[in-house]
């Protein structure tokens, strides 16, 4: 979700608000004559991450702007179960497991940005992102 607001001519700013989400599925099997293991996991990952703009209109043509994202962890939830036959005969390891995984980090970001209009036509755009 983004909101801009100008706060002066050509100067607007920007407040961005990101919901982060996703999952990682894993399933692993080895067999050997007749006994195998089975080991099915999926960790969900979720979090929200803030972000602010400003854009600075030098002329109608040219635009120069700045953005940052500030660092947050991503959550997670992992569930597991394992299967494991030994000579035919079913065992049961862990039967679906619930346990918090480990977090990822997502760094702060920084970005700088320039962006021009020449012949009426023709766009130039560069940009320069820095995690920290």
């Amino acid at each position: 979700m983004n909101i801009g607001y100008s706060v002066i001519e050509n100067l607007p700013l920007e407040i961005d608000l990101s919901v982060l989400f996703g999952k990682i599925e894993e399933d692993e099997a080895f067999v050997m004559d007749n006994s195998s293991f089975q080991l099915m996991q999926t960790t969900k990952y979720s979090s929200v991450r803030l972000g602010l703009g400003i854009q600075y209109d030098l002329t109608h043509r040219f635009t120069i702007c700045s953005a940052v994202r500030f660092p947050t962890s991503l959550n997670g939830n992992l569930e597991r179960s394992v299967l494991k036959t030994l000579d035919g005969c079913e065992v049961t390891v862990d039967n679906t497991e619930t346990d918090t995984a480990v977090d990822l980090k997502i760094p702060f970001e920084l970005g700088f940005g320039i962006s021009g209009t020449f012949l009426n036509s023709q766009t130039f755009n560069a940009d320069y992102k820095k995690n920290y």
